[in-house]
């Protein structure tokens, strides 16, 4: 059977615990400069009872005058896992790996294109 879910329904089952998409869009720019940043994201999260594990990819472009129009691009696939340490102590482990490209208008070959990868840990903890 194929279940069909729209954004802010909640999923529940023996594994997933839920579904969070992710849709963002924002632009920006130093009042008084010409300088602007424009940025798409779009990804989707799956809330497991073995950690969140989410896909993304995003676009972003900035315009500088009399410099050439700079594109770049991400994709790439999130793990996170939260533990609690006694009453207050928290442990998030994380890693992503992905692509990266970036592309300078005007210029001839210009794009360059790398392999991502990231791994840690964060460790917090509350002091009464």
């Amino acid at each position: 059977m194929i279940k069909k879910y729209r954004t802010g329904d909640e999923v529940q089952g023996p594994f997933l615990e839920g579904i969070t998409p992710e849709i963002e869009k924002s632009a920006e720019g130093a009042e008084g400069s010409q300088v602007r940043f424009e940025k798409e994201r779009a990804g989707l999260t799956a809330h497991t009872k073995v950690g969140d594990i989410g896909i993304s990819k995003s676009k972003t472009k900035s315009y500088n005058p009399g410099n050439p129009e700079l594109k770049q691009s991400d994709t790439r696939i999130n793990y996170s896992k939260n533990f609690e340490l006694g009453e207050s102590g928290n442990l998030n482990v994380y890693g992503s790996k992905g692509t990266s490209k970036s592309e300078y208008s005007g210029y001839g070959d210009s794009k360059k294109s790398q392999g991502t990868f990231s791994v840690g840990a964060r460790y917090t903890h509350k002091f009464n």
